[in-house]
């Protein structure tokens, strides 16, 4: 492909996108949602405190405490990627998309079936850093020792919290092992095999995550945050940072954009011959 083929596709591509989304959304104005809720948990934000009730949308920047029972967030409309936040937790919503979510004790469980390409995930505590690209995973933070278990093949990265980023500083935990991070300059101790009771506590949770999904896809219930689509859009959009023409990032992501372009076109297309249909009913 040349130069000019190259800078033709590119200019119609972004008079696809400004047709297809009018609004761009940062960042800042996605939401998760409260799916589900068990016991008690509260809201601050602002230095005012509320109760939780399901259907909630939080931001960034809000915290939140579950007292007990556990709570349910979903980032997407489709229930594909959720966290478990157990009784007795303490966490900051630090960013929607990438995210990243500050715990400051207590325990969270991610399951994440479809996290936005481009994206990722972090849970951070005091002692640490884990992170991935899509996975389930559990994560808890008790009397200053950060434990993380990896309970899919997607390994999870994890870093101590006074880690200079580099090699030597992290650990990946794959599939079935767990590490832990003691105080807040420690590093990640060498991977172990989970235990049997690790195993099962963390699956009866997992489990109970997924009746609850099963629960909203049974009643119909649609998800009010975002679609997982439009983050990914929002997501390579700012990757290629069109205006300042990045050459190199562009060439790599042209055919990837175009596809997911003419994709989102005949979706538009569908949804226009079934509000086309209604009307002639």
């Amino acid at each position: 492909m040349n130069r000019v083929d190259l800078l033709l596709r590119i200019v119609a591509l972004a008079f696809l996108f400004c047709a297809m989304a009018p609004i761009q959304v940062s960042g800042e104005e996605y939401t998760c949602e409260v799916m589900s809720l068990e016991g008690s948990a509260v809201l601050t934000k602002g230095g005012i405190t509320q109760s939780l009730k399901v259907g909630d949308l939080l931001k960034a920047g809000d915290t939140v405490e579950v007292r007990s029972g556990y709570l349910d967030l979903a980032y997407d409309t489709e229930w594909k990627n959720v966290t478990r936040i157990l009784g007795k937790s303490k966490v900051k919503i630090r960013s929607i998309y990438p995210t990243q979510i500050g715990m400051e004790r207590g325990g969270i469980l991610a399951k994440l079936r479809r996290l936005p390409k481009g994206s990722t995930f972090e849970v951070q505590t005091p002692t640490a850093t884990a992170a991935v690209r899509g996975s389930e995973y559990f994560t808890e933070h008790r009397e200053g020792v950060t434990r993380v278990m990896n309970f899919s093949p997607s390994p999870v990265m994890v870093f101590g919290a006074a880690g200079s980023g580099k090699p030597g500083d992290r650990t990946v935990v794959e599939e079935s092992k767990k590490t832990e991070v003691s105080g807040a300059d420690g590093l990640p101790k060498p991977p172990e095999k989970l235990s049997g009771e690790e195993v099962r506590a963390v699956r009866v949770q997992s489990e109970s995550v997924d009746a609850a999904v099963e629960q909203c896809l049974k009643e119909g219930r649609v998800g009010k945050t975002q679609e997982i689509d439009r983050v990914e859009y929002d997501l390579l959009r700012k990757e290629l940072d069109l205006a300042k023409f990045d050459m190199s990032k562009i060439e790599d992501n042209v055919e990837r954009l175009t596809a997911m372009a003419a994709e989102k076109a005949r979706q538009l297309s569908r949804l226009a011959e079934e509000k086309r249909k209604k009307g002639n009913a």
